[in-house]
């Protein structure tokens, strides 16, 4: 019996076969290089390809067609294979150009979630390239997903970020209304002064401050990341969201927005400020590097040991206050 030589994309430090549809190889996302794996007198061999795709495949076709001139005792022919170009990128071309734009003009959480939405997509979807995707396909992912037992809002969220990626593609998919995933909004629930209160409680005088500046400006959690002294107008309160070029970080939809802060913690800023001996450039929360501190991480304890099992900090991160001069009054009476 003749061995066979198998492909393989090397992609980090593993070995991963290269998938082949209708006969075609495939690219690989990630491969860094290609291998031929085949035994030759009875030793294992491992015969490196290269990094570029196409030279890749030409010389593994080559080495297929001279096992297969040896096996029938022919002279090989000097002329090497001649290998058609697809009419059209991959499906896995498309979804690693698309994770690369992404990456290049949103920020990092955005580019974690598309990415792995579309990589996800890649490893159900059959199809080698996009204009092969039907509506049939989608229907079937909307089954796929639910199977994965994943939340209603999750799986709407999934597909409509890979019906994104399709529209960028250039793919006109005939979805109807009923075709998408069903979702159901959830309706935040505002905290109670009373467990604001627990909270505050629960936590020491740094996350009591950071917690404080949450409640009362209503700043997301990378706006707080990289909030400096210079976005802060002490003399009028106001707190301003801008993009910081030195991080690479932008707002959200990249708009910037004044804030109105109660006086009592702008001035708790201000005395920070003058006690660490601080410029308006540093920022206000910042690690041992100096650079914007994972505040999510810094603020977890209190969370976790506040009594009620509400307190929660992605609830806190999201969820409008009910009363924000309600929970600036509770706040300052703890601080």
């Amino acid at each position: 019996m003749k061995s066979k030589i198998v492909l393989l994309a090397r992609v980090q430090q593993k070995f991963v076969p290269v998938p082949f549809y209708k006969k075609q190889p495939q690219i690989v996302p990630n491969a860094g290089s290609y291998y031929a794996r085949f035994t030759e007198n009875g030793s294992r061999v491992m015969k490196p390809l290269g990094s570029d795709f196409t030279n890749a495949i030409l010389t593994f076709q080559n080495l297929e067609l001279a096992r297969e001139y040896q096996d029938r005792n022919l002279q090989m022919p000097s002329a090497q294979v001649k290998i058609t170009a697809p009419s059209c990128p991959t499906l896995a071309v498309k979804v690693e150009q698309y994770c690369e734009e992404i990456s290049a003009n949103k920020g990092l959480a955005t580019y974690r979630k598309y990415s792995h939405n579309v990589k996800r997509f890649l490893r159900f979807c059959p199809r080698a390239t996009v204009p092969e995707i039907t509506r049939e396909d989608m229907l079937a992912y909307k089954t796929f997903l639910k199977a994965e037992k994943l939340a209603p809002r999750s799986i709407h969220q999934t597909f409509l970020e890979t019906m994104i990626f399709l529209k960028w593609c250039g793919a006109k998919i005939p979805l109807k209304h009923a075709d998408w995933p069903t979702m159901w909004e959830r309706e935040p629930e505002a905290y109670t002064e009373e467990e604001i209160t627990a909270l505050l409680n629960a936590a020491n005088e740094e996350e009591r401050l950071l917690l404080s500046c949450f409640l009362c400006s209503g700043f997301r959690s990378g706006e707080i990341e990289h909030l400096t002294y210079g976005d802060i107008d002490f003399k009028h309160s106001v707190w301003t969201v801008q993009a910081k070029e030195q991080f690479a970080w932008q707002p959200k939809k990249n708009k910037s927005r004044d804030v109105p802060v109660p006086e009592w913690l702008t001035a708790k800023l201000e005395a920070r400020m003058a006690a660490g001996h601080r410029s308006r450039k540093d920022l206000v929360f910042f690690n041992a590097c100096g650079e914007p501190d994972r505040i999510c991480c810094a603020s977890q304890r209190a969370l976790l040991s506040a009594p009620s099992s509400r307190v929660a900090w992605m609830t806190i991160n999201s969820a409008p206050p009910r009363s924000p001069a309600g929970y600036a009054t509770a706040t300052r009476s703890l601080m």
